[in-house]
C-alpha cells in the first residue's frame, strides 16, 4: 500500500508458512503512517531472506503524522537461509520511537540484523530504548545503522538501555563493526 494511514497495527500473531522466496511479517512502504506497533509476535522461517517489521521510504511522513511512531513490545523472531532482519527502518520522515521489544535474528548462511536503521535527517533523530535483541553469528549484528559515521551520532539516534548480544559484535555504524558500545 501507499499513502496509508494506520493508528494501530497491534497484538497481531503473524507466523510465515515454509516457502521458497523472501518473507515479510509485515510490508509498510513509501508514504504509509502507522502510529503505533505494539504487541505483535512474528515469527519468520525463510529459505531465503526474512523480514520481521520492514518500513522503507518516507514511513510516518511528518507533513501528514506529525506524531512519532511507537513500535514497542514486540516479539520478533527471524530465522533465514540468507540475510534476516527482524526490524528494517529506512529512510523515515519521522522519528521512531523503538521500546521495550524482544528480538531474535538467525541465518544459517548470511548476515543477521536485529534492528536496521538508515536515518538520513537530524529532524528524524530515532529512540532505541530497553530492547532485548540477540543474533547468533560471528558477523551478525544486533543493532545496524548504515550510512556514515555521521549518522550513528546523537543527533541521529538515542539508544540507551538495551541489551545486545552477538558472539562478535554488538553495533555495525559509520561502517565499522563494533565488539562493546
Amino acid at each position: 500500500n501507499y499513502y496509508s494511514h494506520y493508528k494501530s497495527i497491534s497484538y497481531n500473531t503473524i507466523t510465515s508458512r515454509q516457502g521458497t522466496g523472501n518473507y515479510y511479517g509485515m510490508y509498510l512502504y513509501y508514504y504509509d503512517i502507522v502510529d503505533t506497533l505494539t504487541g505483535n509476535k512474528i515469527s519468520v522461517d525463510s529459505k531465503l531472506s526474512g523480514f520481521g517489521i520492514y518500513m522503507n521510504n518516507y514511513t510516518n511522513y511528518s507533513s501528514y503524522s506529525g506524531n512519532p511512531g511507537l513500535v514497542s513490545n514486540n516479539d520478533i523472531r527471524i530465522s533465514s537461509v540468507n540475510a534476516s532482519t527482524a526490524l528494517y527502518i529506512y529512510k523515515p520522515n519521522q522519528i521512531w520511537r523503538i521500546f521495550n521489544n524482544s528480538i531474535l535474528a538467525t541465518s544459517t548462511s548470511g548476515i543477521a540484523y536485529g534492528i536496521s536503521l538508515c536515518n538520513i535527517s537530524t529532524a528524524y533523530r530515532n529512540e532505541v530504548k530497553n530492547n532485548i535483541v540477540v543474533t547468533n553469528g560471528a558477523t551478525d549484528y544486533p543493532l545496524y545503522i548504515s550510512g556514515t559515521a555521521t549518522y550513528a551520532g546523537r543527533n541521529y539516534l538515542l539508544s540507551d538501555f538495551n541489551d545486545f548480544y552477538s558472539p562478535t559484535y554488538v553495533v555495525y555504524a559509520g561502517n565499522t563493526p563494533y565488539k562493546t558500545l
